[in-house]
């Protein structure tokens, strides 16, 4: 019977057909081939386990999928589910590397210089990756407002005279030979964009003139927003008579003005009152009449109250006893078939009618507004004939009285009388001693008042 036995070598494998003929090596192990037992992956004395996408790795050959790649965010190799090629910056494509999770190809970021820089009207612009594609960056002026150089790509880094300067047009100058930097023009001076001032701002609109960099003309959209800057560089603001806030309007012969700018960008808070010119009343609910036009009652009725009208303008009314041809001309509008205006019975336009026989009111004193019929204040200066009788009930009421009584408070006057306008040591009921006593206040003394 034919055997085939396996020697074991270090390193070497022989097989020796032993027919007629044997070989024998006496120092090494004979290993039959039906008990010999093959080692595969994961098997004890086997290979370890593949690596997932996304785990750090050394070679390809740890990977699950078979691709070791740098990983994008520069942590090391890692297992990437796919091969990736870098397609070059030029592409903005894939840049040979992973994502962190392993799971695709990672593109060049936005941002990522992809072209040229080229230099134009004094800014730099570099092709750029953008949304996957190469496109032209954000223009960046050259430093100190230079110029570009000859090459269409750099800027100048001195200058020698305006030529040197990206905006010679709009006025820059070069301020000596070999200065780094060009000046552009100052406050105040006229402009037509913001490039050409020093300060990078021309007026509200970027038309007008240089403002200061301190000035702050905001513009909100009111009337008294700044509209230019002056030839200091200030904020310049709309004029006095510009027009804000409530409209002009016109009542009771009074014309009330429309609200105005005040010069520094604010409205003012209140419109202003004045009577209508002439002594007119109000033709609308904003202007004033600019005539009576007639001597008769129509033409009246254009002129304020207390006036007629003449034919052109409006006179003052006429008093008592004064001649007139119709009511119009009267202070009292009552001109009686005598021709004599008779008397107004309510002179001081306190709403009361004088006490006497025509009028048969109950005010006691026409020429005091504050004088009338049960008038409920009290006062400490006198009426105009020295009594202090406001309410016509022919006494002299005063507010404190002036003698001791529990309960009640008094004033201590000289001489014990009423004492209206006098000025005396106020009093009143203690009740832990049911007696009247002075009561302090900030100077000792309170003034007797009267109606």
């Amino acid at each position: 019977m034919r055997r085939s036995s396996t020697l074991a070598f270090t390193g070497i494998a022989v097989v020796v057909l032993t027919a007629s003929c044997a070989l024998n090596f006496s120092d090494y192990d004979d290993i039959d081939d039906e008990s010999s037992t093959s080692t595969g992956a994961g098997g004890a004395g086997g290979a370890p386990p593949l690596s997932p996408q996304g785990t750090p790795c050394s070679s390809n050959d740890e990977c699950i999928d078979g691709h070791c790649l740098p990983s994008n965010d520069d942590s090391g190799n890692i297992c990437c589910a796919t091969d990736c090629t870098d397609a070059k910056a030029a592409s903005c494509g894939t840049n040979g590397k992973c994502d962190p999770g392993g799971g695709s190809c990672a593109s060049y970021p936005a941002g990522t210089v992809c072209g040229e820089t080229t230099c134009e009207d004094g800014a730099l612009t570099t092709e750029v990756c953008q949304a996957g594609a190469c496109a032209a960056g954000e223009a960046i002026p050259c430093a100190g407002g230079l110029a570009c150089e000859n090459d269409g790509k750099t800027c100048k880094t001195v200058c020698g005279s305006g030529v040197d300067c990206a905006n010679e047009i709009g006025g820059a100058e070069c301020p000596y030979p070999l200065s780094t930097f060009c000046i552009e023009r100052p406050n105040g001076a006229v402009c037509d964009s913001d490039f050409e001032c020093a300060s990078g701002v021309c007026g509200t609109t970027g038309v007008g003139h240089c403002c200061s960099p301190t000035a702050s003309c905001d513009v909100t959209g009111g009337p008294c927003d700044a509209i230019d800057c002056n030839s200091e560089g200030a904020c310049e603001f709309p004029g006095a008579d510009t027009a804000c806030g409530d409209e002009q309007s016109c009542t009771n012969a009074n014309l009330f003005t429309s609200q105005t700018c005040d010069d520094n960008g604010e409205c003012e808070t209140a419109s202003t009152q004045q009577a209508c010119p002439g002594h007119l009343e109000c033709a609308t609910d904003k202007t004033c009449h600019t005539a009576c036009g007639s001597n008769d009652a129509t033409g009246d009725t254009f002129c304020a109250a207390g006036y007629w009208c003449d034919g052109s303008t409006c006179q003052p009314a006429r008093d008592e006893g004064s001649g007139c041809s119709r009511d119009g001309q009267c202070h009292s509008e009552e001109c009686p078939p005598s021709g004599m205006c008779t008397s107004n019975c309510d002179l001081d336009g306190d709403d009361q009618a004088r006490r006497d026989m025509k009028c048969g009111g109950l005010d006691c004193d026409d020429n005091d507004a504050l004088t009338y019929d049960a008038q409920p204040a009290f006062f400490d200066t006198p009426r105009s004939n020295g009594s202090y009788d406001y309410n016509c009930d022919d006494i002299e009421e005063p507010k404190l009285n002036t003698w001791c009584s529990c309960p009640g408070a008094i004033l201590r006057v000289a001489g014990g009388a009423d004492g209206c306008g006098e000025t005396g040591e106020l009093w009143e009921c203690n009740w832990s001693w049911f007696q009247c006593v002075p009561v302090r206040v900030l100077d000792d003394n309170v003034t007797q008042t009267c109606r």
